[in-house]
């Protein structure tokens, strides 16, 4: 056993001992939309139950949630950001959000998905900020294994590549045409903790977009984004508000749109999505557990839905999706025959699953897909390993390991392994004995 492999094995029990600690008795609160798919008006058909006290749009949300943007350097915030201008820090000093490795980015603390079908047509989708809930998915805060991470960093802006590194910075050229393979190494080039937009990440936005807004139809009512023309750089929403709420032309195609404090979240370039595969022979599809199983072929990920299309090619408007807790708007196969589906009924966006090649799934549409863009639209017909395109891209991610900071640990190279494990034992054993709000400091 390696020095680096002992010292994963230590820190992973670490967890299992120390952190999950204070996660004891914390049972969050519980924020739900429920669909009635029976419905095709994007926003009358959903409701909200349980804890939610807001109206629709309200900006206290970001506060409920805890969502704030910052700009992050190293894995550590600098300072966190006015939404209103993210040139200025919150205090209202200046902002420096065009250096490189100075990243713009979206921070999220740990919360959990779970949905549920309550009839046929009513599906109940919930958000609970509990940190480690039975029946809850946290794979959007999972890295070196499930649930490891107490919040995650998604970058405001399309990634920027140079020196084979990407970027969240204003004033930049989102980089395209390169694989996802690619993309994801340049996004852990940048250190531990680092990766790129994953499917995990973009379902648990979806449900809190869907939280917050209480429609479907993203273009109508955050705005219809870059949909036509050509690729923008970053940083044209840089004043336009957590909601696209200060933007002055948010029904132009030529503009960007900001929602979640996520610029471009749809239109502009196409994301490349990690961490799912939909496989040729079975038309299932396969998803990884954290960050550092993504790979290109599914080596290692999970099944999480079986046979999911017929032997046809579908490129169709979304009217329900599966429901399923490790998938929630996977699309259902009577999303493909229901009646009077478009661009502002039921789900509103495109959704494109070709049966028969493994592929890999971009999301939000391109300045080449018009009405098709928006928060729910997501194609599975881009061949794995070697997809490129010049409307695609990627975002850089950061997921911060929970207790990082809590526990020092000094260790004396010069030591054998099998010394050095014997003591790690020992600190294991005292490590049962912290007190998690003290923290605990060991050394040789």
């Amino acid at each position: 056993m390696t020095l680096n492999e002992i010292i994963k094995t230590f820190m992973q029990m670490v967890d299992k001992f120390y952190v999950r600690k204070k996660d004891a008795g914390n049972l969050g609160k519980h924020y739900s939309v429920i669909i009635d798919f029976s419905k095709s008006d994007p926003g009358g058909m959903i409701s909200y139950a349980d804890d939610v006290d807001r109206a629709p749009m309200s900006l206290d949300w970001f506060n409920i949630l805890g969502l704030k943007l910052c700009v992050l350097k190293d894995g550590k915030v600098l300072y966190y950001l006015n939404p209103d201008n993210v040139a200025k820090q919150i205090n209202g000093a200046a902002a420096d959000i065009t250096t490189l490795g100075n990243d713009v980015m979206l921070e999220v603390p740990r919360m959990g998905t779970n949905c549920m079908w309550i009839n046929r047509d009513k599906l109940k989708i919930t958000i609970t900020t509990a940190p480690n809930r039975a029946g809850y998915d946290y794979r959007a805060f999972s890295l070196h294994k499930y649930n490891d991470c107490d919040k995650i960093y998604i970058g405001r802006y399309e990634a920027y590549a140079t020196g084979n590194k990407l970027y969240s910075s204003s004033g930049k050229t989102p980089s395209v045409s390169q694989t996802v393979t690619t993309y994801r190494t340049w996004a852990t080039n940048r250190g531990t903790g680092y990766t790129h937009t994953g499917i995990c990440d973009n379902i648990l936005l979806q449900c809190i977009y869907l939280l917050i807004t209480k429609n479907f139809n993203s273009q109508a009512t955050i705005g219809q984004g870059i949909s036509t023309g050509n690729t923008h750089n970053t940083g044209e929403a840089n004043t336009f508000g957590w909601l696209n709420n200060h933007s002055t032309n948010k029904n132009s195609t030529t503009t960007a749109i900001c929602c979640l404090g996520i610029e471009n979240w749809w239109g502009n370039i196409w994301d490349n999505e990690d961490g799912s595969i939909k496989t040729a022979d079975t038309n299932n599809i396969l998803m990884a557990q954290y960050a550092d199983q993504y790979n290109t072929s599914g080596t290692g990920y999970e099944v999480v839905a079986t046979n999911i299309i017929d032997q046809t090619e579908h490129y169709e408007y979304q009217a329900r999706c599966a429901g399923l807790p490790k998938f929630i708007f996977m699309p259902d196969r009577n999303s493909f025959v229901a009646e009077n589906r478009s661009e502002t009924t039921y789900m509103c966006d495109m959704t494109s699953i070709t049966s028969n090649l493994t592929t890999l799934p971009i999301w939000g549409g391109s300045w080449m897909h018009n009405a098709h863009n928006g928060a729910f639209c997501r194609f599975y017909d881009m061949i794995a390993e070697t997809f490129t395109s010049i409307d695609a891209g990627s975002r850089l991610v950061y997921k911060h390991v929970e207790g990082g900071g809590c526990l020092t640990l000094l260790i004396i190279l010069s030591l054998n392994q099998m010394q050095l494990l014997r003591r790690l034992h020992l600190l294991l054993l005292s490590i049962s004995r912290c007190n998690p709000l003290e923290g605990c400091i060991f050394s040789q």
